[in-house]
């Protein structure tokens, strides 16, 4: 892997592991099914408020989900996105092959 690939999966993977509420969804409800700490499952307002606050605290899930895979994704600075960093590590992969 090339050392700016690697820097620009380190620094998606810190934003990843940074956001508290994704982990907590992710740990709670995605892999677990029933929260850790109440041992049951998360009600669905409870679902909804870890969304909005993994969103940034918006209803409006657009920037998050530009972030994750912009709608032109094609002429989009793949340094920019989730998906780009993602094809980029892919392809240098599929290249080494």
């Amino acid at each position: 892997m090339t050392n700016e690939l690697n820097q620009l999966r380190g620094q998606f993977n810190e934003q990843i592991t940074s956001n508290k509420s994704l982990l907590i969804l992710r740990d709670d409800y995605v892999a677990h099914v029933n929260s850790k700490k109440t041992k049951k499952s998360l009600t669905p307002s409870e679902v909804q408020e870890h969304i909005i606050t993994m969103i940034g605290g918006s209803t409006n899930a657009a920037k998050f989900l530009d972030w994750v895979c912009p709608d032109s994704f094609e002429a989009s600075n793949l340094n920019e996105s989730l998906v780009g960093v993602v094809t980029q590590l892919r392809d240098l992969l599929a290249s080494k092959l």
